[in-house]
């Protein structure tokens, strides 16, 4: 492999005929140069070794390459506890990519020297994981947290690529199962929650929203005027300090619309508010800490809905945004509008996550299937078949639909019997529109 400093001199002729030198050589980042112009080898020799007063240019690849060996003798253990030291992501995802460092990354490349870990490295890396039976998410978030340190690295100038660029975490098993409370479990639980908070459920069950981002809306966030109203989520509170980060977890603001069942009662619970003050808030006044929140408002609401069903299963408040989403998913509204509202970074993790098969997905997929072969969903047989054609039903149309159709509908009575006349009514009685009929 061709190492910074490498080179080799060259020689060309203008088209006046004139002889030229130059040097092609490799920079800091092994990538072949070329400098050309000079009117003698000799120039060109002084350019790339220098003179007794003036440093050369290979003198100059050599020491750069010489700090660059340095920084890159680095552990991947010092960038991660600079990152931990540093990053801005919600607690959460911190705490996650904390339990993945001492899981997946540190027992490979803890101590590894940042330079020495190639794409190659990565990828056998990644292979182990899938072989030892780690799931796909937790391969692609164990390959993402890399990235990030690798990255950091790369700005240090320790590594010249981040070697986990172009790595595919490895096929994509079956989505993660989890849990959907049934419509009923959430109106339970609405039912059985503090009166104080039990606008705030209801927000969580019909918007969507990440706790820490229901928990951070002030006043001004909402706009209960407009058609549809919305809210506009831009901050989210931190689950273990209970402080607003102005970030939501995607680092992105997005719009999500508020029910119309919603708009009346949010109008008068934030009455008298100022514009800058938060729509829920702790008993003191403060932002809402969500393990305080859950320990004693959420948790003994799951259980005063136990004592009135003991059948039903314990779920968390994270999971009422399941709720949400797979059930408009499966009302029909488009995925991309779903991940809109969501706040996810692509319609593919959307998908992944919500979009699974349900009893009711599963008849109208079932019906629409019959309808484009022809089939009722009150008879076996398929309409409009030339076996039928005898046989056909009765329309009732007014005159004036008759009068429209004449010139587009062939005439059953008097028409002749051929495969072109036999179409054309198929296409007639199944509504197909003049333009859309192929001869």
């Amino acid at each position: 492999m061709a190492q910074p400093g490498d080179y080799v001199f060259t020689e060309y002729t203008l088209p006046s005929g004139a002889a030229r030198h130059g040097v092609r050589y490799y920079d800091l980042d092994r990538k072949r140069q070329l400098k050309q112009g000079f009117k003698s080898r000799g120039e060109a020799e002084r350019w790339w070794f220098g003179t007794a007063g003036v440093e050369g240019k290979r003198a100059q690849l050599l020491r750069g390459a010489d700090v660059r060996a340095g920084v890159g003798s680095t552990p991947l253990s010092t960038y991660q506890q600079q990152w931990v030291q540093d990053t801005d992501l919600a607690h959460a995802t911190v705490t996650n990519a904390k339990s993945l460092w001492h899981k997946h990354v540190e027992p490979v490349f803890g101590d590894t020297p940042v330079n020495t870990i190639t794409r190659h490295r990565v990828q056998t890396w990644v292979r182990g994981m899938t072989q030892a039976g780690v799931g796909y998410e937790t391969r692609r978030l164990a390959l993402l947290h890399l990235g990030r340190l690798l990255t950091a690295a790369a700005d240090t100038g320790a590594v010249t690529y981040v070697a986990t660029a172009g790595v595919s975490p490895g096929k994509r098993g079956q989505a993660t199962d989890i849990y959907v409370p049934t419509q009923a479990q959430a109106r339970a639980v609405i039912n059985a929650v503090d009166p104080r908070y039990r606008l705030l459920v209801k927000v969580l069950a019909l918007t969507g929203m990440r706790q820490g981002e229901a928990f951070a809306l002030r006043v001004q966030d909402l706009d209960l005027d407009s058609t549809p109203a919305f809210a506009e989520v831009s901050r989210t509170v931190d689950a273990s300090a209970g402080k607003i980060k102005p970030r939501t977890k995607t680092g992105q603001s997005r719009k999500v619309t508020v029910a119309p069942a919603l708009v009346d009662e949010l109008r008068q619970y934030i009455a008298g508010k100022d514009k800058d003050d938060l729509v829920f808030t702790s008993p003191q006044g403060r932002a809402i800490r969500a393990g305080n929140w859950r320990r004693r408002v959420w948790d003994p609401a799951i259980a005063k809905a136990q004592q009135q069903d003991p059948t039903m299963e314990r779920f968390t408040p994270h999971e009422l945004r399941h709720m949400y989403a797979t059930n408009v998913l499966a009302s029909g509204v488009p995925v991309f509008q779903v991940t809109k509202e969501l706040g996810h970074s692509s319609t593919t993790m959307t998908q992944d996550i919500y979009a699974r098969w349900s009893p009711e997905a599963g008849a109208a997929a079932a019906d629409a299937a019959a309808a484009a072969l022809g089939y009722g969903t009150d008879n076996t047989t398929a309409v409009d078949t030339d076996k039928d054609k005898d046989t056909s039903t009765t329309a009732v149309d007014t005159d004036k639909d008759t009068d429209a159709d004449a010139d587009a509908t062939p005439n059953k009575d008097t028409d002749t019997d051929t495969a072109a006349s036999r179409r054309a009514r198929r296409f007639a009685d199944r509504g197909v529109p003049p333009v859309l009929r192929r001869d």
